[in-house]
């Protein structure tokens, strides 16, 4: 099944938010707990399905402890930034 268009725009964000996610060793549902968004909505995310919201973004860096420029950077931004 091929990934959908709006999918791969995402994907950068995607991997890094999962990567991020599993470096850690936190699930999905710690995740939700942390940031008050649901699972299936982290999922779709992580997925390519859906891009966060600002005020998403923001949970999400913060749970992360990371800035929103790195955490959401372009894939060639965060190549440089590492």
């Amino acid at each position: 099944m091929s990934m959908p268009i709006i999918g791969a725009m995402f994907t950068p964000v995607a991997i890094r938010l999962r990567e991020e996610r599993v470096r850690r060793g936190w699930s999905q549902s710690r995740v939700a707990a942390l940031t008050k968004i649901s699972q299936a909505d982290l999922s779709c995310i992580e997925r390519g399905l859906r891009y966060p919201s600002p005020g998403w973004r923001l949970r999400l860096s913060l749970a992360f402890d990371l800035p929103e420029e790195i955490l959401f950077a372009p894939a060639e931004r965060k190549a440089v930034a590492s």
